[in-house]
């Protein structure tokens, strides 16, 4: 069964209790495979955050219908089984770098040895290595968005849901983390993974999702999305002019 089903999903807010509801998301339906890397693109404000808050259970949608791992959004079995990294955060950790990790670990459970396990191999996925001892409070903001994607991997999680992991991340160590959350998704994990800066096609996405002012309105395979007429790599802000017009 698919890791993600949405159907008709709408999200509605209020800026102030007494002002118009403002439309974020309007008849979204999506169909994420398991065990695949999704890639969630679109300008700032398509709807990118909101659909990730919606699915992690953050916000409850004002209308359509949302399932998670064949189970309905908020259902008790999907505790520890989803992690939700947000767009950004102003946490101003003293611990170190592993510290922060061992504590995401512990809180999804698991015996002493699968939890150390899970640990290095998020520091090696997040390239972490080296900044292991480190404070969190000394760190690049590039450095703190690959902590906060290496804590999703520590939870050892089925579906990971990264919201802007890339902001602010040079763009070899952007290279090698999607390499290893690629990988992660050929080992049976399900990512989704927001971002309006990669989008270059080569980083092995199994699906691209578009999103234009709170509509998905378009999806594929990143390197057919991102083809042109005569078979050349279409730039982001071409594929969205394209996808605009389509839709």
């Amino acid at each position: 069964m698919p890791a993600i089903r949405v159907q008709q999903l709408s999200y509605r807010y209020r800026r102030w209790p007494w002002s118009t509801p403002r439309v974020a998301l309007r008849d979204v339906s999506w169909t994420v495979e398991r065990g695949t890397l999704q890639l969630l693109a679109g300008a700032n404000g398509a709807g990118k955050s909101t659909l990730l808050r919606l699915l992690a259970g953050v916000v409850a949608p004002s209308g359509g219908q949302l399932e998670l791992l064949d189970l309905p959004i908020g259902s008790p079995q999907l505790r520890g089984r989803l992690a939700w990294m947000p767009e950004a955060s102003d946490a101003r950790w003293r611990l170190a770098v592993r510290e922060l990790l061992e504590l995401a670990a512990a809180l999804y459970g698991g015996d002493g040895a699968a939890q150390r396990a899970r640990v290095e191999a998020a520091l090696a996925e997040a390239l972490l290595e080296p900044l292991a001892k480190r404070s969190f409070a000394t760190l690049s903001k590039g450095e703190r968005r690959r902590v906060g994607v290496a804590q999703a991997l520590a939870t050892g999680a089925e579906l990971l849901l990264l919201d802007e992991p890339l902001d602010g991340v040079d763009p070899e160590s952007a290279e090698l983390l999607l390499e290893s959350l690629a990988r992660r998704a050929r080992a049976g994990a399900t990512i989704v993974l927001s971002s309006h800066v990669l989008l270059d096609g080569r980083i092995g996405g199994d699906g691209l999702a578009l999103l234009d002012r709170g509509a998905l309105i378009a999806s594929g395979p990143p390197a057919t999305l991102l083809a042109g007429p005569a078979g050349e790599r279409l730039p982001f802000a071409a594929l969205l002019r394209r996808a605009r017009g389509a839709g």
